[in-house]
């Protein structure tokens, strides 16, 4: 009821705000419609307009792509080295269980003793 007056005197004044409202709607269809067309372009497509666009991408890529061949090649040598070491299942994942926490409990401790502990003796230069 109120609405309804309240237009009636936006049109009496001039102020009718139905063709702005008309305009918002058809531009958000148009950026809806913009937004569909950009989607069928193929994922493809777009990683490689995005590693053409940033070449840090690119290099970052390389980087990782090199560093998992590496870890899977020496993954794949230290298992077949073990097979043949160590022919028991049982205690070949046994030795392999400790030797993978050994690892990790080194690299938990440079990563939250030896390195703050050297970085709070050690003035960072830029």
């Amino acid at each position: 009821l109120c609405a309804e007056r309240a237009y009636r005197l936006a049109r009496r004044h001039g102020f009718d705000p139905y063709q702005e409202i008309k305009d918002a709607q058809a531009k958000k269809a148009l950026r809806k419609e913009e937004v569909t067309n950009s989607n069928n372009n193929s994922l493809v497509t777009k990683a490689r307009d995005l590693f053409h666009r940033v070449p840090t991408l690119k290099a970052l890529f390389c980087e990782v792509l090199a560093f998992q061949c590496m870890s899977t090649i020496l993954n794949v040598s230290l298992v077949t080295t073990l097979k043949q070491s160590i022919p028991n299942d049982v205690a070949r994942a046994a030795w392999t269980g400790r030797f993978y926490a050994a690892i990790n409990g080194v690299s938990a401790a440079f990563q939250f003793i030896v390195l703050p502990l050297g970085f709070n003796k050690v003035p960072p230069q830029w």
